[in-house]
């Protein structure tokens, strides 16, 4: 091998992006970026989506929209999920703080409700 083709080879290695690894050398989890997202789902049992999850339902999106209005919320996303009604409502925060208090918030207002779920996750 020449050595200007050695050069150019070393030099390419030396400037490509590195890849990272997926887990840390020490074999721990990766720690994933927390995402200012909160999504309200509402189910059903194949008799539709019970009133006291729809009331849960109404509320959130009525909270969410004041948010949006005052800026603490970037983005609203509803979607239907089921032919009986079920549906997901995401809310993406503008930061960490306001996506958390809202999370606890909802936590609060769906307690002892059925069918209704939680989650950080993004709305996509």
């Amino acid at each position: 091998m020449n050595a200007a083709l050695a050069f150019s080879l070393a030099a390419a290695v030396m400037l490509a992006p590195a890849v990272p690894s997926p887990a840390p050398a020490d074999g721990g989890a990766v720690a994933q970026p927390f995402v200012p997202h909160v999504a309200l789902y509402v189910l059903s049992r194949g008799q539709g989506v019970p009133e006291d999850a729809r009331q849960v339902l109404e509320q959130a999106r009525a909270r969410f929209a004041t948010l949006e209005d005052s800026g603490a919320v970037i983005r609203i996303d509803e979607r239907r999920i089921g032919l009986e009604g079920e549906t997901r409502l995401c809310a993406e925060f503008a930061d960490e703080v306001d996506a958390r208090r809202e999370h606890g918030w909802l936590e609060q207002l769906a307690a002892g409700v059925d069918l209704v779920n939680l989650a950080f996750e993004p709305c996509q």
